[in-house]
């Protein structure tokens, strides 16, 4: 029905993640893959970034992407590739929207980011207090004695003590939390009560664990402060600045996505019953839409947005791709079915996104990232 909750969720910060060593070796000239489609203005001098793309998405059987680099705030490389000999599959576009996954953290983060600079908010701000959360959503759960010391500063840093990605996930089952209720679909407000009636793995500020459910709850406190949805403020506080226009959230009901948006691929991902119907025999859907206990627009700040690989990039030169604060080098990656996305910014200024609209999960050690990173390291 989905992934293994190990698999969701990969995202590590790294200091320094390798740096152009200036060579002036001239690369090997890029394969030919005569079944692809590829859009965006052709640079002959990066022509050999396609290669590892392509080489990639024929290995994995993945039929869209997108793959955008700058440096110093300046787009230098924009292509988008499609992998189908079918002439009906849509050509992919570099303006096209994918879904983020994980990737969609980093905006919570800016947001943030935002409101401890403007002091909207403080990273000792007690977090169900503060959102107005004091009882739990069912009569079954009884509140952890610790759960109102929870701070934002403790979801930043993933040491509230909520379940990780490696535990069952409430993040992931929402369907589950709609059936106990009776009621579809599961609002915020709702799975944030949840939560609230949910123990706790340690103690608040000890323990490290990496949770969804932190970022989730980050978008909800942007929300409380601004007094507008997740993504107005986004667009209003930090994407507007940017002159990003197009960071959207992606729709649960599969008739009502973004026109713009490439869907992923979730067919070899299996189907979970539908988050719209309780019974017992309810249809059969993809994860990315309706399927798979997870009602997406609640978890907008934490996986659910979308956007292309020009605007990840944009955002990344401004923003930290993993954490607090400004521009750093660190990356991020997003996967859930029928999404890979990879964000990096590098210690020497060059800025990049790949996105996949399918698994596997792509991570910093992947050869294509890995190949991607020798280009930019010989100085292409």
């Amino acid at each position: 029905m989905k992934l293994a909750p190990w698999a969701l969720v990969v995202a590590v910060a790294l200091g320094g993640c390798g740096g152009g060593s200036g060579s002036s070796a001239a690369p090997a000239p890029s394969p030919t893959f005569a079944a692809f489609r590829v859009t965006g203005t052709v640079v002959q001098k990066y022509a050999s970034f396609d290669g590892p793309i392509q080489t990639y998405m024929t290995a994995q059987g993945v039929r869209a992407a997108q793959f955008a680099f700058a440096k110093n705030g300046t787009l230098l490389f924009s292509h988008a590739y499609t992998n189908s000999g079918d002439p009906s599959y849509p050509t992919t576009q570099t303006d096209n929207v994918m879904r983020l996954a994980s990737n969609s953290k980093a905006f919570a983060s800016a947001a943030i980011t935002t409101l401890y600079a403007n002091g909207a908010v403080q990273p000792s701000t007690p977090v169900f207090a503060y959102l107005g959360v004091m009882t739990p959503l069912l009569p079954t759960q009884t509140p952890d004695s610790r759960i109102n010391s929870v701070t934002v500063q403790e979801l930043v840093d993933h040491t509230a003590g909520f379940p990780t990605v490696e535990a069952p996930d409430p993040l992931f089952m929402m369907r589950d939390i709609e059936v106990k209720i009776g009621s579809e679909p599961l609002t915020k407000a709702q799975f944030a009560s949840y939560i609230y009636g949910q123990p706790l793995l340690s103690d608040p500020g000890t323990t490290v664990l990496y949770s969804n459910v932190g970022y989730q709850l980050m978008g909800m406190i942007a929300e409380k402060a601004s007094a507008e949805p997740f993504i107005a403020y986004l667009n209003a506080a930090i994407l507007g600045p940017l002159g990003i226009a197009n960071v959207t959230i992606g729709s649960t009901n599969f008739s009502a996505r973004n026109p713009k948006e490439i869907v992923p691929d979730d067919a070899d991902a299996g189907l979970g019953p539908s988050v719209f119907d309780l019974s017992a025999s309810a249809p059969l859907l993809p994860l990315s839409y309706g399927g798979g206990d997870i009602v997406w627009e609640v978890a907008d700040s934490a996986i659910d947005l979308e956007t292309n690989a020009e605007s990840m990039v944009k955002f990344i030169d401004h923003y930290a791709a993993y954490g607090l604060g400004s521009r750093s080098p660190s990356w991020r990656n997003g996967c859930v079915n029928g999404v890979a996305t990879f964000a990096m910014s590098r210690s020497d200024g060059i800025d990049f996104a790949v996105f996949f609209n399918k698994i596997p999960c792509v991570v910093l050690t992947s050869p294509v990232i890995q190949q991607i990173n020798a280009l930019f390291d010989a100085g292409v």
